[in-house]
């Protein structure tokens, strides 16, 4: 992961949960099946969370606050 132009190793737990824009408490860091531990990250470099009350998938940048 890249944060202000270096590479940052974050564990997963820190970084597993987001509130979710449309209001609900938790949404769920995805990440990629085949390692199960690497980021799903949008073109822009951002984690990708999904919702599982509203369905929503979002992206959110590192300087986020989490859940």
């Amino acid at each position: 992961m890249r944060e202000n132009g270096h590479y940052v190793k974050r564990p997963l737990q820190d970084i597993k949960y987001h509130a979710c824009p449309a209001g609900h408490k938790r949404a769920i860091l995805l990440v990629d099946l085949q390692t199960d531990t690497i980021p799903e990250l949008d073109n822009e470099g951002n984690r990708q969370y999904y919702c599982p009350v509203c369905l929503r998938i979002f992206s959110v940048g590192s300087s986020a606050k989490r859940a």
